[in-house]
């Protein structure tokens, strides 16, 4: 630490709040990532309800009768309440990744003085010739006022000035950078997929088929993508080739299925 001259006492005023909140940005970002992992957790652990997995059970060593058995397991009637569930639960879980975000940056804000929701256009305007105002500074400076409270030999309270040099905010000042650019990346691409989302519950969304288009619901062509993922091509063709033969069931057969 530096003496710090009682002249330039007043350059420093500005800085002259409390920095205490420095201590508690590891634990906030131990936060940030717990609600970073809700939304799988919730899916994975509860919501998902081994839909995916009770159909691919159907799966056997005799790969020309496999996607047949998944069409015929895929087609019972006590399905279409689950994969109604699967579908809104999806979507639900989308939305909550979306506001996870949006509630970890309000948090931080909330700390860094509403300085960080304009910290990453602020950083792309400054201009270090024209700007004297680091905005990386502002936020996380490297060069504090600092006031040290000693006692002499007689016991009386003295209360000095220094310069401290806080190192750390060095690191600090990149990233939460790089963690603000992340976090509207995220935010950005959330709303996309929840645009396609909507996208594929109006009529613009059409499969390959016109004629699977007609046999299933959104939420079956929504299960249809993670079949996609699960299944080898051939075997996810024999499938569709099996739904697009497939015909309506009637109510009474319907009722036999379950």
């Amino acid at each position: 630490m530096l003496n710090l001259p009682v002249h330039l006492y007043q350059i420093f005023c500005e800085l002259a709040r409390t920095i205490s909140y420095y201590v508690w940005l590891p634990f906030l970002l131990f936060v940030c990532m717990a609600l970073s992992k809700l939304a799988r957790l919730v899916w994975k652990e509860w919501l998902e309800g081994g839909l995916l997995k009770n159909i691919l059970l159907r799966r056997n060593a005799e790969n020309s009768q496999c996607g047949i058995k998944i069409a015929e397991e895929f087609c019972k009637q006590k399905y279409r309440v689950v994969m109604m569930k699967f579908f809104i639960c999806y979507i639900l879980c989308e939305v909550v990744n979306l506001v996870s975000v949006i509630i970890m940056m309000v948090i931080f804000d909330s700390i860094l003085f509403g300085q960080f929701f304009s910290y990453g256009p602020d950083y792309v305007n400054y201009k270090p010739g024209l700007m004297t105002n680091n905005p990386m500074c502002e936020i996380f400076p490297t060069i504090a006022h600092c006031q040290y409270k000693a006692f002499d030999h007689n016991g009386r309270a003295m209360n000095e000035n220094y310069i401290c040099l806080l190192s750390n905010n060095a690191f600090n000042q990149y990233y939460f950078l790089v963690l603000w650019f992340w976090w509207v990346l995220l935010i950005v691409i959330s709303v996309v997929k929840l645009f396609m989302r909507c996208v594929e519950l109006g009529p613009i969304f059409k499969p390959d088929s016109t004629t699977l288009l007609k046999k299933t619901t959104v939420p079956q062509r929504f299960v249809l993508r993670f079949l996609n993922k699960n299944l080898d091509p051939d075997v996810y063709d024999q499938v569709l080739e099996e739904l697009v033969k497939s015909r309506p069931s009637s109510p009474e057969e319907e009722t036999l299925v379950k």
